[in-house]
């Protein structure tokens, strides 16, 4: 048994984002519990690495929101990171790119919203104008941010790590959470390897944050849902097609970005990812499936609620078809570059993050992160990786108000 101020489960970027500002900010003695032997194997190191300065979504760059201030803060914060560290990070901007008057409003009214939450953005209304920055794109309108950029997760948080083991905390790698209990004043984690006694715990498990959440009695409302993506690439002969990182303008859920082209820090040009519903957390081979977690998914109100309607449905024949039929995805392609043909891209990775729904089977859009005298639960961090600097300061000043009564 060994005993600790501060537990932090998770050795993702937003795990070891609170670790290294918890440290630096206090004296209190802290440990990060990863169930893998290395950080970012999960989430954190399965993205497209894009700091999009909130003009992928709407809901992101909505003015005066928390969201907003978190996307554009930390997209900032985490480029100066970069540059301080000298971390992979390449500087090309994002276009957004429609077609036909449905579109061209969307990407006007995404421009309206950006301008007036200070985001540096360029409306650009033509094909010509379009080409200047990406002569293979089509498109008669597009948002163009300048200072959106892409970067490497996995470097990131293995920095974020480092300092805060430089400050004294503690990682304990291969430990995998099968238990949480709170006795008395203290809180009794059990893992398979050591068990953590805690006065405060900090759940940053990702996927499965809700599911520790509720070993504690939190989150009973919510239920999340995996979901899969397949990443293709382009091949290194025709990485010259984007210049920059490239989104189409989806007209439909608020939720849905569409097959997006990202030239990564290394000068890879990722294309994806899929959408389909995960058929477990950590199912990332095209076979596998977790039959536990499956049947948990399909038991929840939550799931019925959300699956049931005929725009979900479609939506969720679209994605099937687009993970397991490549000439379907390359239809996705085409709507931003025509002429792409099927040996100019080829299998990548594959990510699974999650979507967190109320009882009604609506998704939660904000981000949920759940705080009380005990413990703190990041259900939901938004916009994903790009706010772990400002959650991280955000938690841990909010942990530390707590542990200080």
């Amino acid at each position: 048994m060994v005993e600790y101020d501060v537990a932090i489960i998770g050795g993702g970027i937003f795990g070891c984002s609170i670790a290294k500002h918890l440290s630096e900010k206090s004296d209190l003695s802290l440990c990060v519990l990863e169930k893998e032997y290395h950080l970012a194997q999960h989430q954190s190191g399965r993205n497209s690495g894009t700091l999009h300065l909130g003009v992928v979504t709407e809901a992101d760059i909505k003015p005066g929101t928390q969201l907003a201030e978190f996307t554009i803060e930390g997209s900032r914060r985490l480029k100066d990171y970069c540059r301080e560290h000298d971390l992979p990070i390449l500087e090309r901007g994002i276009m957004k790119a429609g077609t036909g008057k449905e579109q061209r409003e969307k990407v006007e009214k995404l421009y309206e919203s950006a301008a007036q939450s200070g985001v540096n953005v360029e409306l650009l209304e033509s094909q010509e104008e379009i080409h200047e920055i990406e002569p293979n794109i089509t498109g008669d309108i597009a948002l163009y941010s300048p200072e959106s950029a892409t970067v490497d997760t996995g470097p990131i948080t293995h920095k974020l790590a480092q300092q805060a083991y430089d400050n004294g905390a503690d990682f304990y790698m291969g430990c995998k959470v099968s238990e949480i209990n709170e006795r008395n004043e203290r809180t009794h984690v059990r893992t398979n390897k050591t068990d953590i006694d805690a006065d405060y715990v900090i759940n940053a498990a990702g996927v499965k944050a809700l599911d520790l959440a509720n070993m504690m009695g939190v989150g009973s409302e919510y239920h999340a849902i995996p979901f899969r993506g397949v990443y293709f690439e382009l091949v290194p002969e025709k990485r010259h097609l984007v210049n920059t990182n490239v989104y189409p303008t989806i007209v439909g859920p608020s939720f849905q970005v569409g097959v997006h082209f990202t030239r990564r820090p290394d000068n890879r040009v990722i294309v994806g990812p899929t959408g389909m519903i995960a058929l477990g957390s950590e199912t990332y081979g095209k076979t596998e499936f977790n039959i536990k977690e499956i049947l948990k998914t399909v038991s929840s109100r939550s799931f019925w609620n959300f699956i049931g309607s005929k725009e979900t449905m479609k939506l969720a024949w679209n994605e099937l078809n687009k993970t397991y039929r490549k000439k379907e995805f390359l239809q996705h392609c085409r709507k931003l570059i025509p002429d792409i043909q099927s040996e100019d891209i080829e299998e990548s990775y594959v990510g699974i993050s999650h979507w967190l729904f109320d009882r009604s089977g609506q998704r939660v859009d904000d981000a949920v992160i759940e705080i009380d005298d005990r413990s703190a639960h990041l259900l939901m961090p938004q916009p994903g990786f790009t706010s772990a600097l400002t959650t991280g300061d955000y938690v841990s000043d909010k942990v530390l108000k707590q542990v200080s009564h």
